[in-house]
């Protein structure tokens, strides 16, 4: 084997080598970094979905427990990317609990009374359920006092984050194939007159 071709196959392999570790790291980046925008995007839209129920302007005294959930079934298609929600309202020391959930037959609704206190609010999560990874965001209802009256926890698909990252390596080594490509090619030609 000649010089030529023995420098070329080793500049070959460690550019290959280094561009492979890269994408590999690149992509775990890129999806920590669209699962962040994700979660805040979460957070946003949990406190939008609160704000549409309008719940501080007197509905809350006035509606009943339906009224209520069907005020958030109207609210959650307008949401892009929720799978479901949970409302939460505390009223006369019982827990009125809305859920709303995107199914195959479209929203299914359930309604529950609970005993016990409104739950704290919980962090931003994303976690792995059976469809994928799920991000979890939680808003605080308020009255106009700004009194705490309920909790609104929103569910959000991050599946596509994970599809995001995998593009990005996928196109990353293309174009380190074709770099490695090119770049034998410019030494056995830049090279050839050199060393032969």
């Amino acid at each position: 084997m000649s010089l030529r071709l023995q420098l070329t196959l080793l500049f070959g392999a460690i550019l290959v080598v280094t561009m492979t570790v890269a994408a590999t790291l690149g992509a775990a980046t890129a999806q920590r970094a669209v699962e962040q925008v994700v979660q805040d995007r979460t957070v946003e839209v949990a406190r939008s979905v609160a704000a549409d129920l309008d719940l501080a302007h007197g509905a809350y005294r006035t509606l009943d427990h339906e009224a209520i959930a069907d005020r958030l079934a109207e609210a959650m298609p307008l949401h892009r990317g929720l799978k479901s929600a949970e409302l939460i309202l505390l009223r006369n020391g019982k827990l009125e609990v809305s859920a709303i959930e995107f199914g195959a037959g479209g929203l299914q609704i359930t309604l529950d009374t609970r005993a016990g206190p409104l739950p704290d609010k919980q962090e931003v999560r994303i976690e792995e359920d059976e469809d994928g990874r799920v991000a979890t965001a939680e808003a605080v209802v308020r009255d106009l006092a700004k009194k705490p009256i309920g909790l609104l926890r929103v569910e959000a698909d991050v599946s596509y984050a994970k599809e995001i990252a995998e593009r990005e390596r996928s196109v990353f080594l293309w174009v380190t194939a074709a770099s490695a490509i090119a770049l034998a090619l410019l030494f056995a030609f830049a090279l050839g007159p050199m060393l032969a």
